[in-house]
């Protein structure tokens, strides 16, 4: 029985080698994107979008960043009230990976850069730049739908 598994995994094998070649067609490969990518995924409730920024960005920080290191807050909303979102990603997230906030106006080692734009459905970029060399280091655009519950 062993026999005719093997015979028949070589088989299969030989089939995909064959195949495989003939099924790109000739010529060169076009130019951009085959595909167009979305870069928003979901679409979260007001409560689980916090959620997830802040599981994610805690997660990036607690291995990225050296603890003790100082981030400055520099949010932008169209709607100001908004930046209550951020501000609790910041506060969470300084709590899980130990690095501190600095006071407003004063440069950090990094700063955590928030926009958030929309009216019904909200469109909320995340990013922590590295001041040294200017770099992001992390960030994430989420979606999120203010009438969606949990």
């Amino acid at each position: 029985m062993k026999f005719i598994g093997i015979i028949f995994a070589g088989f299969i094998c030989g089939v995909f080698l064959l195949t495989g070649c003939n099924s790109v067609p000739p010529g060169t490969p076009p130019k951009g994107d085959i595909v167009s990518q979305e870069d928003i995924k979901n679409t979260y409730s007001s409560a689980a979008a916090v959620n997830y920024l802040i599981t994610s960005l805690s997660t990036f920080a607690v291995k990225n960043i050296p603890k003790d290191s100082t981030v400055a807050q520099k949010f932008a909303a169209t709607d100001k009230s908004l930046n209550f979102y951020p501000d609790k990603v910041f506060k969470s997230s300084a709590a899980i990976a130990r690095f501190t906030g600095v006071p407003a106006g004063r440069a950090g080692d990094y700063t955590l850069v928030s926009s958030i734009k929309g009216n019904e459905i909200l469109i909320w970029e995340m990013s922590l730049i590295r001041v040294q060399d200017n770099a992001a280091v992390w960030s994430e655009t989420i979606r999120i739908d203010q009438g969606k519950l949990e």
